[in-house]
C-alpha cells in the first residue's frame, strides 16, 4: 500500500513538473518569436539566456525576465552539477552548427545536442 501511494505521489510531481515545464517553453517560444527582428543571425555568434520565472500560489508560471548575461558562478552543488554540462552542450552545439554553416551542409538534427529540447528555430 506504501509502495502505491509513494508511486502516484511520484506521479503526480512528474506531472506537476511537465505542466510546469511546458508552459516555461511555451513563453520561451513566444520570447524568440516576439525578438525575432532584433535577434542577430550571424555565423560564429550566440546567445546564452537566463530566463527567470516566477510560480505564484495557484501555480500560474510568470515571467520575471531574460538575462542576456546570465551569472554562470557553480556557488551551491545544485549549479556545480548543472553549469558544467551546460556550457559544455552548448559550446558543442555552436561549434557544429558553425562548422555545418560554414561548409555549406543543412543543419538537420544537431548531434551535439544531447539534453536540449529546441524550443524554436527560425
Amino acid at each position: 500500500e506504501r509502495e502505491r501511494e509513494r508511486a502516484a505521489q511520484v506521479r503526480s510531481h512528474t506531472l506537476f513538473f511537465f505542466s510546469l515545464q511546458s508552459r516555461m517553453k511555451e513563453i520561451m517560444g513566444h520570447c524568440f518569436r516576439s525578438a525575432r527582428g532584433v535577434l542577430a543571425h550571424r555565423v560564429g555568434l550566440f546567445d546564452l539566456l537566463g530566463f527567470d520565472f516566477m510560480v505564484d500560489e495557484d501555480m500560474n508560471v510568470w515571467l520575471i525576465e531574460v538575462n542576456v548575461n546570465p551569472a554562470l558562478f557553480t556557488t551551491s552543488a545544485v549549479l556545480k552539477t548543472l553549469l558544467p554540462p551546460m556550457v559544455e552542450e552548448t559550446l558543442d552545439i555552436v561549434l557544429e552548427i558553425n562548422d555545418k554553416v560554414r561548409r555549406r551542409k543543412p543543419l538537420g538534427d544537431v548531434v551535439a545536442c544531447r539534453t536540449f529540447e529546441e524550443i524554436h528555430r527560425d
